[in-house]
């Protein structure tokens, strides 16, 4: 009988194996990784959010976030694009539920001034088809996290305007001398439309 004496199997069992026996253990190994291949893959989050930082960061601590960011972005799976300024955040990602939702709570830890305490309306949408995960990830510092194409002196944060509820948005809007100016990206058009 032809012994073969190095396999996995063999390790596990002590003793060489014959040919026939190392036939039949490939095979069954191959017949579970052909069951695994037709699970249907994980349905797909989509995170959109962006976030001012109450105080500007300094340099150091930006280039700490996007380290930071890098990493836990990776350690859950995530794709997508994530650009943080001295002024704060602005991310497009996607992964599974669990890891987008471990991605933001990292987020709260790392940077709680900015994101603890529900600070942040993190969009999450659930249960999107695989193909529609964004390909490959990006983290990068930038000057600002939405370019807008003038001097931030010009616009200063703390003269921002107040947040407004859905409700109260949609009441506003129904003004005829109301300016709505959507600097959405892409992606965040195709979660949702103004009436």
């Amino acid at each position: 009988m032809d012994r073969v004496a190095s396999s996995p199997l063999h390790e596990k069992l002590g003793r060489a194996l014959s040919s026939q026996e190392l036939n039949a253990y490939r095979q069954k190994r191959r017949r579970a990784r052909a069951s695994l291949s037709c699970l249907p893959p994980e349905p797909v989050t989509l995170l959109l959010f962006y976030t001012y930082a109450p105080t500007p960061m300094s340099k150091h601590r930006q280039t700490e976030a996007v380290r930071f960011s890098l990493n836990s972005l990776k350690k859950n799976n995530l794709t997508g694009r994530l650009r943080i300024a001295r002024e704060g955040y602005n991310g497009t990602l996607t992964g599974s539920k669990k890891g987008v939702r471990a991605f933001t709570a990292s987020l709260e830890m790392f940077d709680c001034a900015t994101f603890g305490n529900q600070r942040v309306d993190f969009k999450y949408v659930d249960g999107l088809p695989h193909n529609q995960a964004l390909k490959g990830l990006k983290c990068w510092p930038v000057t600002e996290i939405v370019t807008y194409g003038f001097d931030p002196r010009d616009a200063p944060l703390d003269a921002g305007g107040h947040h407004l509820s859905p409700q109260l948005f949609h009441a506003a809007i129904t003004d005829p001398d109301a300016v709505v100016v959507d600097v959405r990206n892409f992606n965040e058009t195709i979660i949702g439309r103004f009436a």
